[in-house]
């Protein structure tokens, strides 16, 4: 028999066992713990690339109610981060690169291979687009492998065609992008948050751009374990390739056979999560609170607060945000106005290893001013003296402290002398008045 957190006993495997019986508080420590945000490092170029090499990827996304994803991602993990610092990471040298795998990543330079299969998937279920537009397609790639890299705005073509998003969009826009989609080019700068494309051969090194997966299904779903530490093969982004959820778990438990990943039984979840075998260790481990050290979860003030952007990481996975922490999030920027609960960009609320609320931010630029259109707190979580696991946090302190340091910081990170609070929020943060300057 097993008990929680331990190996399951008689397994023959490779050293070790072939499953893990987790608790949700463990597998909670661990996730956080492992995705960078219970303490954050000096930011640098060479800090954002251990980062995104330690996380995997990170989600490229272009709304800017508050800054965009991607640069969020990084400020929630990196201490001092500028976007300055993702440009030269990205851009300044050859260890980052944009792929269009499952979505708009940035991901090690050196997994590109990797999502070939994606390529090869936009291509096929795109040929109308792609007849429509092989001509520009062909004078735009004779461009750039004349003039160097190239914009959409540096593309004369007045033509339109329907895209993904609207029924109508500029040609050379589509053409780029089908362009990048299937590999073809690659984004070899930003200005201004405009994309400059370049030659493949010309961003990839020599020795990347020749590799051609043996099996891209298995190594993708390496990855993927890789990155998300936890993995539910019914999540329909499993492993960042197209397949039913049988095939996914065929893979995993292939994995499983070879010793290179473990199935983990989650307390209360119908299907089983896989993990990958080299971390099987600190899951077990994270079974213990003495077996975490206390202080990467701890701050000044108690239990470390931590704003999560709507597409970090940690959040990327919605039913295993209901089942590890019994937190349902919705991103509601593509919903109409009037079927939102709480705002178009809401933003999550980690506190220590436990995710107890959310709220909805916009920017004034113009006046220099952070606004908090709406806070709301999970109804399980109260911020009351003695609610700390072991009495000893007074968390009506703890927390609004820790909230109100996170809020400077992040109202400092986007320019805004002043925080204030424009919408409901509950009773423990109205002592922290209408407006805060930071």
């Amino acid at each position: 028999m097993s008990i929680e957190g331990d190996v399951v006993k008689g397994a023959a495997d490779h050293g070790g066992g072939r499953e893990v019986r987790v608790t949700r508080e463990q597998a909670r420590r661990y996730l956080v713990g492992r995705d960078l945000l219970a303490r954050r490092r000096p930011s640098s170029a060479p800090a954002v690339v251990e980062a995104v090499r330690k996380l995997e990827y990170v989600q490229i996304d272009p709304v800017f109610v508050v800054e965009r994803n991607h640069h969020l991602v990084l400020w929630s993990r990196l201490d001092g981060y500028r976007p300055d610092d993702l440009d030269e990471a990205l851009y300044g040298c050859p260890d980052l690169i944009e792929v269009m795998g499952f979505v708009r990543m940035i991901v090690p330079t050196e997994d590109f291979p990797l999502f070939r299969p994606a390529f090869d998937r936009v291509r096929a279920e795109n040929e109308r687009r792609f007849a429509a537009l092989a001509p520009l397609m062909e004078q735009v790639r004779e461009r750039i492998r004349g003039e160097g890299p190239l914009s959409s705005a540096e593309i004369e073509d007045d033509g339109r065609v329907d895209s993904w998003w609207r029924a109508s969009a500029r040609a050379a826009n589509q053409a780029l992008n089908l362009l990048w989609y299937t590999g073809q080019v690659a984004v070899s700068g930003r200005r201004n948050n405009r994309q400059y494309f370049d030659l493949p051969e010309r961003v990839v090194p020599a020795a990347i751009l020749e590799k051609r997966p043996a099996d891209p299904e298995r190594e993708l779903t390496l990855k993927y374990l890789d990155a998300y530490g936890l993995g539910l093969p019914a999540d329909v982004q499993y492993g960042w390739f197209h397949a039913p959820s049988a095939r996914r778990t065929e893979i995993s438990e292939q994995l499983v056979e070879e010793g290179l990943a473990v199935r983990v039984v989650l307390e209360g979840a119908k299907r089983p999560y896989y993990a990958p075998k080299a971390e099987e260790e600190a899951l077990v481990a994270a079974a213990s609170p003495s077996a975490v050290p206390a202080s990467p979860f701890t701050g000044a003030h108690g239990p470390l607060v931590r704003f999560l952007a709507p597409l970090d990481n940690l959040l990327a996975s919605r039913r295993r945000l209901s089942e590890v922490f019994g937190f349902d999030y919705t991103w509601e920027i593509y919903l109409k106005p009037e079927k939102r609960k709480y705002g178009a960009y809401t933003m999550v609320v980690l506190y220590g290893d436990r995710l107890v609320g959310r709220f909805s931010p916009s920017l004034d630029r113009a006046n220099g001013v952070l606004n908090v259109e709406g806070f709301w707190l999970e109804d399980q979580f109260e911020p009351t003296p003695g609610h700390a696991p072991d009495h000893a946090i007074d968390h009506a302190f703890s927390f609004t402290e820790g909230l109100l340091e996170e809020l400077k910081k992040f109202a400092r990170f986007h320019g805004a002398g002043v925080v204030r609070f424009t919408g409901p929020r509950p009773p423990v943060l109205k002592t922290l008045g209408d407006k805060i300057k930071t």
